[in-house]
């Protein structure tokens, strides 16, 4: 599962961010892009951790804008079901 989404924190923006489904309440970060806004240049950083998948949403949704494919639509993940875990 890969996520777009932008997030403007102390002067970094979010690029991507890719996800794994580890367990039924846990995703791991497999790996997240971020780059500043000082630099013109990317750069890739892995994280691996694991995020409590409700909390993880949670966060997005107050904080990004999650883009479609085309990059151009905005979901709201307000009342939306994620199955078994929300």
């Amino acid at each position: 599962m890969v996520m777009l989404a932008e997030i403007d924190e102390n002067n970094l923006k979010l690029k991507s961010i890719e996800l794994q489904q580890q367990s039924n309440e846990q995703l791991k970060i497999v790996s997240a892009t971020a780059m500043s806004k000082k630099k013109t240049t990317t750069t890739k950083t892995t994280v691996h951790s694991k995020l409590n998948t409700l909390a993880l949403m949670k966060k997005l949704s107050e904080k990004c804008q999650i883009l479609d494919d085309e990059g151009s639509t905005t979901i709201d993940l307000t009342n939306t079901n994620f199955g078994p875990y929300g």
